[in-house]
């Protein structure tokens, strides 16, 4: 064949192999491309409108999906994103290899965030491999160990993220809390303070540190910790909460309720804790005299959590106090007038009070018989009655034997216990062939009928 027959042929096979060039690749991702810009300008329902018609007319590619993916991801619809993404990397192929991680990226805080944390592990898992210098991703992955209990590979992880830069405040604060978690109290201060001094306004530490404090029985630290987490974001609430324990376990009864009312605003998404605080609140009001506010809140637990702790007996003992002002008065009155109540209930017994001593739960009277000073009484003659203000006490085997050795050690021949509410049966047998004598809520009334109270 001559050479003026094939030029022209070659010609021709170059001009049609560049129209089928244009028009089956460089036009579908010219088009692609505009589509790109509309998505970038927020034109996302004519974005999605092109897309759609090219998946009709059955040219779809990857970067079809890629870009259904950000629309979507753009609208909020995170499952419908993450199934265009998915598709995007299993098709392969017309994708660069920087926007196959830019996907795995996307992938990985979309389930994450969505809850879906293993398919998410398998993302960071990739991008720790792509990206070995990056502590994040490291992070990320010790963080979901953390969340599912892992503690071994999830310490792994964190000291990986530290290895990379050990100047990492939050890879310091995520080990300090694991290892609270694992009972390394040692480590975890280390870590946590570590943290501080890295970050020194990193109050989710702080939190922790006052959590450590209180395993190890030191209030004082674990106040003073807790006075900075309140500046947490995340653990304000339980901050507050923990504050209104401390307060409350050391007699500061008003300041632990100021506590405990702010930790109700500030407790988010933790119903459990929310019930404590309000429960907490009640027991509040309660030491301080306001049963009707007590009983308010009790309520509340109650209609949230029926079998709440003790709120059942609470409400079932205190609702009697509506309908009998001279229980209520005994069980509220303020230390002055209870005096007084106590004054009369032992010259009912025909004894007079020799000492009071008052203590958060109870108190205490030595009362001699009314007929003799102080000075001619015969100590044997003596009787030690122990008042109750709260209708629910336990009257565990250790306070009983407390009582009797307390009993004793005063001199005192014969013990009175006054209880506002029912004695357990363990109290009863306890009492049976002992000087003590139970004056239960029946037996109180009775009382108040014969005294002016």
């Amino acid at each position: 064949m001559s050479l003026v027959i094939i030029i022209p042929i070659v010609i021709i096979v170059i001009i049609v192999s560049a129209v089928v060039y244009l028009l089956i690749v460089q036009t579908p991702a010219l088009k692609l491309d505009s589509i790109k810009q509309l998505i970038d300008n927020n034109n996302l329902d004519e974005a999605l409108t092109k897309l759609t018609k090219i998946i009709q007319d059955g040219k779809a590619t990857p970067r079809t999906h890629m870009y259904l993916g950000e629309i979507f991801e753009k609208k909020g619809d995170i499952n419908t994103a993450v199934m265009e993404y998915q598709k995007c990397l299993k098709e392969g192929g017309f994708i660069s290899d920087s926007e196959q991680l830019v996907i795995h990226i996307k992938l990985a805080e979309l389930l994450n965030r969505m809850g879906r944390v293993d398919d998410a592990l398998g993302e960071y898992l990739i991008l720790a491999k792509q990206y070995p210098n990056d502590p994040y991703y490291l992070m990320q992955i010790g963080d979901i160990f953390f969340s599912k209990k892992k503690f071994g590979n999830a310490t792994n992880y964190y000291k990986q993220a530290l290895l990379l830069n050990n100047a990492n405040p939050v890879a310091h604060y995520n080990l300090g809390r694991l290892y609270y978690m694992t009972g390394l109290n040692a480590d975890c201060e280390y870590h946590l303070k570590k943290a501080i001094e890295l970050s020194p306004k990193f109050y989710d530490s702080y939190y922790y540190l006052g959590l450590l404090a209180l395993r190890q029985s030191q209030g004082n630290n674990a106040l003073m910790y807790f006075s900075k987490a309140i500046y947490s974001n995340k653990f304000k609430g339980l901050t507050y909460l923990n504050l209104g324990n401390l307060l409350f376990n050391s007699g500061k009864t008003e300041e632990a309720l100021n506590f405990y009312l702010k930790s109700l605003s500030n407790i988010n998404n933790d119903k459990e804790n929310l019930l404590l605080a309000k429960y907490n609140v009640g027991l509040c009001y309660e030491k301080l005299g306001n049963i009707d506010k007590a009983m308010e809140y009790f309520r509340e637990v109650y209609m949230e959590k029926a079998d709440y702790k003790d709120v059942q007996t609470k409400i079932s003992l205190y609702s009697e106090l509506s309908v009998n002002d001279k229980l209520k008065e005994y069980i509220i009155s303020k230390k002055s007038d209870f005096e007084i109540i106590i004054n009369r209930i032992l010259s009912y017994f025909k004894y007079k009070p020799l000492e009071t001593i008052f203590y958060e739960r109870f108190v205490y009277a030595i009362g001699i018989p009314s007929s003799l000073s102080p000075d001619s009484t015969n100590k044997k003659d003596n009787h030690f009655f122990i008042f109750y203000r709260t209708m629910n006490d336990s009257f565990t085997d250790d306070e009983l034997y407390l009582m009797k050795e307390k009993m004793l050690s005063s001199n005192c021949s014969k013990m009175y216990i006054i209880f506002p509410g029912e004695f357990p049966e363990n109290a009863k047998k306890w009492s049976e062939n002992r000087d003590v004598i139970l004056i239960d809520k029946i037996k109180l009334l009775e009382i108040f009928e014969s005294i002016s109270v």
